[in-house]
């Protein structure tokens, strides 16, 4: 019997003691009573639970020299993670010291802030009234993350005065042109959105800025891999890394897929089992958050995509939901840099060029002109990489033949691995794999001569002879 009453007393406590973090804060459950979780390094800093299982950080301190406890609620769980909560209670117990009550400085800084709001909250508000995807947003917004940018940001925009931005400006214009230029452009559009709100009354970047400036001259990012030397190099380099067992398959996978596509990274990786249909041979990146992506694209499989998912498929750790998964199969692959770095450090000894780097931005743009080069009219072009042209696409995004697109990239296939040693050299690093058809590679292997290409009945033992062969000499050779 007492063992009972001490376990029911124990558990009506209303009060816990425990060192607060992120974790924990998840798993306190509500009971039939509130209660409060008070931490153990921050005396004064804690979390309440309710009944209805609502939480809340707060304070709880003497307010100055006085006796009195003042208790202030930071904020929602669902609105503040536990470091946020966790800074912003350090600052709020300093204030209670100096006995500042919180909130009515809280008060006194959004009532200033509504009067004279600053620049990055001006460009804030901008944003939010723009129809834009989230990706989108959270790129314009991180501009003012930037230690040489924030510092602007930060100030009053009725205190900034075209000298400052001026001399701003020519400060940094020649070390970062690009961002200087492009940060300006945000700074003029928050000038005209401020004058449009009734901050301000004069636009002073249209009327005084602007005619005091050089405006810096830069050249779009327009980096690629060079048809004739580099994209084989790079390519060989894939397959000679995968033959020696010395790449995660994973991001080979990914980073490959994204080469024939010209996809933007995240579309590529957020890749799921769902999005693919086999029986047509497409698949579909659906126009979601992290995509930049404003409708669904449908896009059909060529021989060598078809072959990679299959080759996947068939795999031991196949994950359930994504096609490319990180390391932790919880969400899509996040980052190949080690594999990127891998294949880059081989393409520098192939080529010779110890200068030699490559990133995704630069295949979406070697896709293009590969696509060029292939033939692929331009409204084909704008429809296979996503690019949101309504009025010139309306039409293409509305049918659902696919197969002259895939004989486009059917094409752009051959011209992409043009200059490799050896012909179906991408198609080697699956051939082997469970689940792979050989006769269906070795029917559908095609040069870049003679396109297409149909293997008369005597080639079809010598081109699957030559893939068993070169992988054996391959690895034979680099033991």
């Amino acid at each position: 019997m007492e063992k009972k009453a001490k376990i029911s007393k124990l558990n009506k406590s209303k009060t816990e003691y425990k060192r607060l973090n992120n974790r924990n804060v998840q798993a306190f459950k509500p009971r039939g009573w509130d209660y409060h979780v008070r931490d153990t390094d921050l005396k004064g800093y804690y979390l309440k639970i309710t009944t209805q299982g609502a939480k809340t950080y707060g304070i709880e301190n003497k307010l100055g020299t006085s006796r009195k406890n003042l208790k202030r609620a930071i904020g929602s769980t669902s609105l503040f993670t536990e470091v946020e909560a966790r800074t912003e209670a350090t600052e709020w117990l300093k204030l209670l010291k100096q006995g500042i009550d919180p909130r009515q400085q809280v008060k006194e800084q959004t009532d200033n802030s509504l009067e004279n709001p600053r620049l990055e909250e001006v460009h804030g508000l901008y944003v939010a009234s723009r129809d834009l995807k989230p990706k989108t947003s959270k790129d314009y917004l991180n501009v003012w993350l930037q230690p040489w940018v924030a510092k602007l940001g930060k100030k009053p925009i009725k205190e900034l005065t075209h000298l400052e931005i001026t001399s701003w400006y020519n400060s940094h214009k020649q070390i970062h042109a690009r961002q200087t230029e492009k940060t300006f452009t945000m700074i003029g559009a928050s000038f005209k959105y401020a004058v449009a709100l009734g901050v301000l009354t004069d636009n002073i970047i249209d009327s005084r800025v602007k005619p005091l400036l050089d405006r810096v001259q830069y050249n779009p990012k327009d980096t690629y891999l060079k048809q004739e030397t580099e994209l084989p190099a790079f390519l060989s380099s894939i397959v000679e890394l995968s033959l020696l067992g010395k790449l995660n398959e994973t991001h080979r996978d990914w980073i490959l897929f994204a080469m024939l596509y010209g996809l933007r990274t995240t579309g590529a990786s957020m890749l799921q089992w769902d999005w693919i249909d086999m029986d047509k041979k497409t698949f579909t990146i659906p126009a979601i958050a992290g995509t930049k992506l404003k409708q669904d694209l449908i896009l059909p499989l060529t021989n060598l995509s078809h072959t990679m998912l299959m080759s996947r498929y068939y795999k031991e750790d196949k994950h359930n939901k994504y096609v490319f998964p990180d390391k932790t199969n919880t969400q899509p692959a996040q980052d190949p840099r080690k594999t990127v770095d891998k294949i880059i450090e081989l393409t520098k000894e192939k080529l010779g060029n110890p200068e030699f780097h490559t990133s995704f931005h630069d295949w979406r743009s070697t896709w293009t002109n590969v696509a060029i080069t292939s033939g692929i009219p331009l409204d084909e072009r704008e429809r296979i990489q996503g690019h949101s042209n309504k009025k010139r696409t309306s039409g293409i995004y509305s049918r659902e033949v696919y197969e002259p697109q895939r004989a486009y990239l059917e094409k752009h296939n051959k011209v992409l691995a043009k200059g490799m040693e050896h012909i179906g050299e991408l198609f080697m690093m699956y051939v082997d794999d469970e689940g792979i058809d050989k006769d269906f590679i070795i029917e559908n292997l095609t040069t870049i001569a003679e396109p297409p290409f149909v293997p008369e009945p005597q080639d079809k033992l010598v081109e699957l002879d030559m893939f068993k062969r070169f992988a054996k000499d391959f690895k034979k050779d680099n033991k």
